[in-house]
């Protein structure tokens, strides 16, 4: 004869079975639903990876753009650029795409006589560089300052400049000199 415990201590231990088999049984999907979910994650970061530029390639982007700017050779410097590119100045504004900037680098060569433009060196990483620009001219030297240097971080893809964001580098005194005498001050 079986005691009332005795019954309800099998109903409980086989409802207490499914209760674990359930429970693995969810552990189990969840384990999955993770690791299908890492998988994923790792193939769109491959994916976007692998459509970014490499450094070689934003390297010679770089030495172009910048040999291009040397030279003073605006037709070569658009070139570079992509139809959508946005290339932004501290001094002069924002640029959309190669004839807007083109334009205004005509303008500023034309506007700043004995022109001269050098860089540093780039630290490229990925699809980024970042350096700076020593600009001087007859107007700047106007100002009373011998140069005006620019910190640049330049973006490219697919072999062309996306993006280029200027900062005046105010710690040197030559370039605070020339914006302070912009300012008025």
């Amino acid at each position: 004869m079986v005691t009332r415990a005795a019954r309800y201590s099998l109903v409980f231990d086989a409802e207490h079975e499914a209760a674990i088999e359930e429970t693995q049984a969810m552990a189990r999907y969840t384990r999955l639903f993770l690791i299908g979910g890492l998988v994923i994650g790792l193939g769109l970061l491959q994916a976007t990876h692998t459509a970014r530029a490499a450094p070689d390639d934003t390297a010679s982007v770089n030495a172009g753009f910048k040999q291009a700017w040397i030279a003073l050779d605006v037709d070569r410097l658009r070139s570079y650029l992509a139809d959508d590119a946005i290339i932004t100045d501290p001094a002069f504004g924002t640029f959309h795409g190669p004839t807007e900037f083109g334009a205004f680098v005509q303008g500023f060569i034309l506007q700043n006589p004995g022109l001269s433009v050098s860089w540093s060196e780039s630290a490229v990483v990925l699809d980024t560089a970042v350096y700076r620009g020593f600009f001087t001219s007859d107007a700047i030297r106007a100002t009373g300052a011998n140069r005006v240097i620019e910190i640049d971080t330049m973006v490219v893809s697919q072999g062309k400049v996306i993006a280029v964001v200027g900062q005046l580098d105010l710690s040197d005194a030559d370039t605070a000199r020339f914006v302070a005498a912009l300012s008025g001050r």
